[in-house]
């Protein structure tokens, strides 16, 4: 019993670490733990605990393997549940055990196993944020009308729960919009998005030069969305965020009737422009974005990104007014704007489909040089332009 009372005080002990980001020291005391504990002992919190210190050093099939023995071992697998000791087995370490090991399998691109663990995780702590994975690997699996199906039903279940009356929207389809006969009157509303300290006043600045620069036959103003406007140059008007609404989330707010009306362009501030915005800027239709298909970083590739926006204001209010009315629990199951835009809205333009070879991501083909007919670069993850070595960027990004 010594032995097996010093194991639950290094795991303790590592878990603290752990949370403190000591993951060496963690590391040192879970690993002792393990070796002090009697071979007959379940303890798949401890397996838990080293398969998570595991991952932060990056030794995923040792982390895998410890998942395992948690899931394999913890009394909360036999059906019925076992009574236990929760300092040894904790039914939300079970859930954990399969919520991460599924992140895992993912990386492996082994989606169904994935699948089956989310499933499993979901099952056994309704609450866990294993639903994010779920809707991220169903759109790897090309279900991506499932995935927005169980993001709405989880919506009405917590929004019933809280005694908020739930109706879920329709999706709007571009195709059934019929725009007002004056809807390219008036200037171009180029328009971005600043929250929050990621990215400084240059990054806005920058893109309005740009804009300056390629914009040439198309008559147009530039707002930053912002709730700080400091350090922005003349030239750049500036409205407050009506939201505080952390980082990409401001985006919904260009939808609301705090936004401008007519024209709209939307680009990402992780941006740079490189050639002629006068195709793009003279778009008629109701509403595009860019496509996921030739996006590096995107694991799902017939879905949106929204490093781009272009349509007009008589489209897409649901787009605010609903995230407005289940913000808090619309972020417990998606963890990203461009998932909330394809729940609202279907049968997008596409910007790549539109304008070919024009608007690319860095990482897919602009690493080294510019293709020809490029005109605009995407930075949806790192590098972003400030750290960018590539050696056509100070020549744009200016």
């Amino acid at each position: 019993m010594e032995d097996l009372d010093k194991s639950v005080k290094h795991n303790r002990f590592g878990a603290f670490c752990l949370k403190a980001s000591k993951t060496h020291k963690a590391l040192e005391h879970l690993k002792k733990a393990a070796e002090l504990c009697p071979k007959d002992v379940a303890f798949s919190n401890l397996h838990v605990n080293l398969g998570n210190a595991l991952v932060e050093v990056g030794q995923h099939l040792e982390a895998m393997d410890h998942y395992k023995i948690a899931i394999s071992t913890s009394p909360y697998t036999e059906d019925p549940f076992q009574k236990t000791d929760r300092v040894f087995n904790a039914l939300e370490a079970l859930a954990e055990a399969h919520s991460n090991i599924a992140v895992l399998y993912m990386n492996q691109e082994n989606l169904q196993a994935a699948k089956d663990h989310i499933e499993k995780s979901i099952e056994l702590n309704p609450d866990s944020e294993a639903h994010i994975n779920l809707g991220n690997v169903l759109r790897q699996l090309h279900l991506k009308e499932e995935a927005i199906e169980h993001v709405w039903k989880q919506v009405e279940l917590k929004a019933a729960e809280k005694g908020v009356e739930f109706q879920k929207p329709p999706q709007l389809d571009i195709n059934n919009h019929q725009l007002p006969e004056n809807h390219m009157e008036g200037p171009l509303h180029v328009v971005c998005v600043k929250w929050g300290t990621k990215y400084g006043p240059e990054y806005v600045n920058k893109l309005f030069r740009g804009v300056k620069k390629y914009l040439t036959e198309v008559e147009f103003d530039f707002t930053c969305f912002t709730e700080n406007p400091e350090g922005l140059e003349g030239g750049v008007e500036w409205k407050e965020l009506p939201e505080s609404w952390s980082g990409w989330w401001g985006k919904a707010s260009l939808f609301s009737e705090h936004g401008l009306e007519g024209r709209l362009l939307y680009i990402d501030l992780d941006t740079v422009i490189t050639g002629s915005l006068n195709e793009l800027a003279k778009y008629t239709g109701v509403f595009a974005v860019m496509g996921t298909s030739d996006i590096y970083c995107e694991k799902a590739k017939d879905g949106y990104n929204t490093s781009i926006i272009a349509w007009h204001s008589s489209f897409g209010k649901q787009i605010y007014s609903c995230l407005k009315n289940y913000y808090e629990y619309v972020l417990k199951y998606i963890c990203r704007f461009d998932y909330w835009t394809e729940m609202n809205v279907k049968n997008a333009d596409l910007v790549q489909n539109l304008f070919p070879g024009q608007f690319l991501d860095y990482s897919t083909y602009c690493q080294e040089n510019l293709p020809e007919n490029c005109r605009m670069v995407c930075f949806p993850r790192e590098p972003k332009p400030h750290n960018c070595s590539a050696p056509w960027i100070d020549e744009f990004w200016i």
